[in-house]
Parts: C-alpha cells; sequence; structure tokens
C-alpha cells in the first residue's frame, strides 16, 4: 500500500520504492524532470473552455503535436499541415488544462 507523500511514513516509502523498483524511480525522474520546466517559467494560462474532437488533421486524421508552450504550433505529424484557426486553439487550450492538471497533481498540488 502507497500511504500519501505528505508524512514522514510517506516519504520513506517512496525513498526505498525508488531504490528497489527501477520503473518507479524513472517516473519519479520524468516527473521531477516536467516540473523543473515549469519553475521559473511565466505562462498564459488560457480562459477559454477548451474543445474536442480538433486534436486530429481532417486530412489524415493523425494527432496534431501538442506542445504546451506554443498554441500556434497545431501542425499534424504526418502531412506536417498546421492548423491555426480558433477551433484548433480552443483544442490546444482543453489539452493545455489536463496537461497543467497533470503536471499540479504530481507537483502535490
Amino acid at each position: 500500500m502507497f500511504v500519501g507523500m505528505t508524512d514522514l511514513e510517506g516519504i520513506n516509502e517512496a525513498k526505498f520504492k525508488i531504490r528497489k523498483f527501477d520503473w518507479f524511480g524513472k517516473i519519479v525522474e520524468r516527473m521531477e524532470r516536467n516540473l523543473k520546466k515549469l519553475v521559473g517559467i511565466k505562462m498564459n494560462i488560457p480562459k477559454e473552455r477548451g474543445k474536442a474532437f480538433h486534436d486530429v488533421c481532417p486530412h489524415d486524421h493523425n494527432r496534431l503535436i501538442f506542445d504546451p508552450f506554443d498554441p500556434k504550433n497545431r501542425r499534424c505529424t504526418k502531412c506536417g499541415r498546421n492548423f491555426e484557426s480558433y477551433e484548433y486553439y480552443l483544442s490546444w487550450v482543453r489539452q493545455f488544462h489536463e496537461w497543467l492538471g497533470n503536471r499540479m497533481i504530481e507537483a502535490g498540488i
């Protein structure tokens, strides 16, 4: 059983698992890398409500690139077209809110 990391028992258990399980340590390292990217960065968090279904290319149905730091980069990974219309921006907003929420969970906020 994994105890919450807000108490000493949880912290000690996490340290034990990092030493014992290689995969656990890799997850923690990835989370730390993600969080370090955000330290000191001023982010403009969109106030708009996100929209689904515009995160794939309408021509070949491949997922579009999601870059949390560049809402204008909505390029198709196959054909290279970039989609900058408002619907695609709102799709980026939805993905951004999800991405930011995950970073906050990783940070324990």
